[in-house]
């Protein structure tokens, strides 16, 4: 594995190149070929030529069309850090530029539901329909009775209600909540955004069960509609009654559609940053009591056994949630250990409440106060600091996973099979005309001015950090030639010393060999010469 990312960390420097020589040249150009990210471009263009009897044809096509897979999985495979890569992280920031009318859409879309519903909710349920809790004394006067007998839809106590008197806390209330036609109208809207949203939440767990049952967003969205469909329940007509459970439903709907419109909101790359740090802390917080519970719970069971007469404490519920209120300062310590009127009595001594064992509870409050307040405060206070800190370090890569995870999301379902069909061609071939960067294969590579003031596609950090990777690999291209050259030179010249060499040897050897038998023939012919034969007679 090491070797083939290496390999790809070398194709994507390739893929970033420049122009002229000089970078600090105005007319010098960035080069980025996303060639080495995006796959077999141009198969969208093709397939929306088809006829719909080559249904299964086309959507192959277009799944292998989308640009974000490669990113993905280097995201799953855990090589995250290769996002940060200058040809990636341009290819991420052409890409969001390309889409995010999508995201600005479905944010409008979303937000227009969460208005409705919150004027829903604090006309009905608020303004016009408040919940009080009486207790009831006195039986119903015959105008009550007559009044109860012509309204089936609502019991007595509703009507009792209806004159401003005792009611119980789980009876009906009668309203007239659909009197007015814009409250009409807010109800038919919500109908109408609930069923769309809906059948688009079917539709992507019709995509990938596994994918989908794995992201806590979908299961808030399942809640907020599970709950507002609980909220507007009663049918659009003059008098409706309103039943003890559609208040606190009303109440888990607004809070929860508020949260996914904060996530909706995470989506975008500037505020995606503090949603992040969000979520970190709440992650943290979660380790944090997981770690001490069994500190907590002590504390909490302890207080019911030492301060039974005190309401918070009567259950174990209540002391637990009694007990996170005191971790954030909130003690109460007058109230648990001395009377109302100040501590002190009407002669000026100070007054305790009757309590079984003070010395006791005195050593469990302090020891509370001790370890729970200020140390374990102080504690979950650092780490969450130096997680934000850790987080700030890392804010540019996290970014750049938000944004790929949601840019993949939104292709998933762009480019799905279910919509493929559902749609007509027309609408499907613009849609992924619009959402893809690299449409064709004659469109691979995008053009830069770094030294161009107008060039603003991309962020100037980022141009000289694709600049300077650019330079440096024909830097280093230069040296990697020059050196190839010396080293050839020296070949060269250890091959001509070779010869040379070998060449006066040879020489020395032809000139000794020579010398050898030059000095045999005179020795022949000096013996020759020396002989009887040759000598002349006296």
């Amino acid at each position: 594995m090491p070797h083939v990312i290496r390999h790809i960390k070398e194709s994507l420097d390739n893929a970033v190149t420049i122009t002229n020589i000089d970078p600090t040249d105005p007319e010098c150009e960035l080069k980025l070929d996303f060639r080495a990210l995006v796959a077999n471009p141009g198969k969208a263009l093709f397939s929306s030529h088809l006829s719909k009897d080559n249904q299964s044809e086309r959507q192959t096509d277009d799944e292998l069309q989308r640009e974000t897979e490669f990113l993905t999985c280097l995201i799953k495979t855990g090589y995250k850090s290769l996002l940060s890569h200058p040809l990636i992280e341009s290819f991420i920031i052409l890409k969001w530029q390309r889409v995010r009318v999508f995201f600005w859409i479905s944010l409008i879309f979303y937000a227009t539901m969460v208005l409705l519903f919150s004027v829903y909710v604090y006309e009905v349920y608020v303004r016009r329909c408040p919940f009080n809790q009486y207790e009831y004394h006195r039986n119903l006067t015959e105008s009550e009775e007559k009044l109860t007998k012509e309204l089936a839809i609502c019991s007595p106590i509703s009507v009792v209600h209806q004159y401003g008197r005792n009611v119980s806390s789980t009876s009906p209330i009668y309203c007239e909540l659909m009197d007015s036609l814009g409250l009409k109208i807010i109800w038919f809207l919500l109908i109408f955004i609930s069923v769309i949203i809906t059948l688009k939440e079917i539709f992507q767990m019709l995509q990938g069960y596994r994918a989908y049952f794995i992201t806590i967003e979908h299961y808030m969205q399942w809640l907020l509609l599970v709950t507002i469909l609980m909220t507007v329940w009663p049918t659009p007509m003059a008098e409706v009654c309103l039943e003890y459970w559609q208040y606190p439903s009303a109440a888990t709907g607004i809070f929860v559609a508020w949260c996914l419109m904060m996530v909706r909101f995470g989506k975008f790359p500037a505020l995606g940053i503090y949603i992040q740090m969000l979520v970190k802390v709440i992650q943290n917080f979660g380790l944090f009591i997981s770690a001490y519970a069994c500190l907590l719970i002590g504390f909490a069971l302890a207080f019911c056994v030492i301060f039974p007469q005190v309401q918070s404490f009567s259950t174990f519920p209540r002391s637990m949630l009694k007990t996170f209120t005191m971790m954030v300062g909130e003690l109460n310590y007058e109230s648990l250990f001395y009377d109302e009127n100040d501590g002190r009595s009407s002669q000026g001594n100070v007054t305790k409440l009757k309590l079984s064992y003070p010395i006791t509870a005195h050593i469990l409050f302090g020891s509370f106060v001790i370890f729970v307040t200020i140390i374990m405060m102080n504690l979950l206070i650092g780490l969450a600091v130096h997680d934000l800190m850790s987080l700030e370090k890392g804010a540019k890569l996290e970014r750049l996973i938000r944004q790929t995870s949601s840019i993949s999301g939104l292709e998933s379902f762009l480019f799905s099979k279910s919509l493929l069909i559902l749609l007509p061609n027309s609408v499907g071939s613009f849609l992924r005309k619009r959402a893809l960067l690299v449409p064709s294969a004659y469109k691979w590579t995008f053009y830069f001015r770094p030294n161009d003031p107008r060039d603003t596609r991309l962020p100037k950090e980022l141009i000289r950090e694709a600049l300077c990777l650019a330079n440096s690999r024909q830097y280093s291209g230069k040296r990697l030639s020059l050196k190839k050259s010396k080293r050839n030179t020296t070949r060269i010249q250890s091959t001509t010393f070779r010869w040379e060499t070998h060449f006066e040897n040879m020489e020395k050897r032809i000139r000794e060999n020579n010398r050898k038998d030059l000095e045999s023939t005179m020795t022949q012919i000096r013996e020759l010469l020396i002989s009887p034969k040759y000598q002349t007679p006296k």
